[in-house]
């Protein structure tokens, strides 16, 4: 199961994340009910989520966290939207579309 949630007021490709993450789980042999989650953020959330993780107090594009092994009470405050628990998940994927924009520049 491939989840996205765009918590960004930006237009997404949808369709265009859930076939690349299928063809990146596929190529990693996952197990056929391993899932991932997409988190689309602004750089504020993105600031906390970094600080609160990796103790840097600043914005970074991509952050991804396993299936296991996290705390997933911090990560949904921050994210205000459900985040998946179960621990045969590949894990969430946080990426702030403002700052890879500015990478890609």
């Amino acid at each position: 199961m491939i989840e996205i949630k765009n918590l960004t007021n930006k237009k997404i490709d949808e369709d265009f994340i859930r076939r690349t993450a299928e063809i990146v789980l596929r190529g990693e042999k996952s197990k056929k009910n391993t899932g991932v989650s997409f988190a689309l953020i602004g750089p504020g959330r993105m600031r906390k989520i970094n600080k609160t993780y990796r103790r840097k107090n600043k914005v970074t594009d991509v952050l991804s966290f396993p299936g296991f092994n996290v705390d997933f009470g911090k990560l949904k405050s921050i994210l205000t939207k459900n985040i998946r628990e179960e621990k045969n998940e590949a894990g969430e994927v946080v990426i702030c579309l403002k700052e890879v924009q500015k990478n890609a520049a």
